[in-house]
């Protein structure tokens, strides 16, 4: 249970007079978005009842059954991938970033990593990618970009297309995702290189 999951809204505190002892009071409740995606969580409602004097000391202390509240989760562990100038890089040493950022809270950190696969031509490596980057509970709605940046082979091989991989740790949840996400198709493009002697 979590007690961050709800909260009351009005009337915490109700009171029963002798002469209307019999008339209900409504207490209303609202849940909590966490914007995390926890599967949904319950949260508890307690009671402590206190009596004035005369005939109703009774009533001190009366145990009144808790009442326990689910929330049905409303948010989805997504992944937000965008590509704001496109996928080409050059042999010049152009570059473009791959823009991250998480559509819920973590329960942990997480780390995504960008690999540049092997291009049409397994012998040589057409593009680099930055560091990592890490979104925590509290960087996890910033953009963060990875940047993808051409590098020349000095061969006359036209432009080539490679692929960008992106690997997730850290958070159960967003790790589970690695399974979903598809390579970045991209394309570097040729500088001036030229077949001579």
């Amino acid at each position: 249970a979590d007690p961050a999951e709800g909260t009351i809204v009005s009337n915490s505190v109700v009171t029963f007079p002798p002469a209307a002892w019999n008339v209900p009071h409504t207490t209303q409740v609202a849940a909590v978005d966490d914007l995390a995606d926890d599967d949904g969580e319950t949260w508890t409602i307690t009671h402590a009842v206190t009596a004035g004097g005369g005939e109703i000391t009774g009533y001190a202390g009366v145990a009144v059954s808790d009442v326990v509240i689910e929330n049905v989760d409303n948010d989805d562990a997504l992944i937000v991938i965008s590509l704001p100038s496109g996928t080409d890089s050059d042999e010049n040493g152009g570059n473009f970033p791959i823009r991250l950022k998480l559509a819920t809270i973590p329960t942990a950190d997480v780390t995504i990593t960008a690999t540049v696969a092997a291009s049409v031509n397994p012998t040589r490596t057409e593009a680099s990618a930055s560091a990592a980057v890490t979104f925590t509970s509290a960087t996890w709605v910033t953009d963060q970009d990875i940047t993808i940046t051409g590098l020349d082979d000095d061969i006359a091989d036209g432009d080539t297309a490679f692929v960008v991989n992106l690997a997730v740790t850290g958070d159960p949840t967003y790790a589970a995702l690695q399974a979903t996400l598809t390579g970045i198709a991209c394309t570097n493009l040729e500088d001036a290189d030229a077949v001579g002697v």
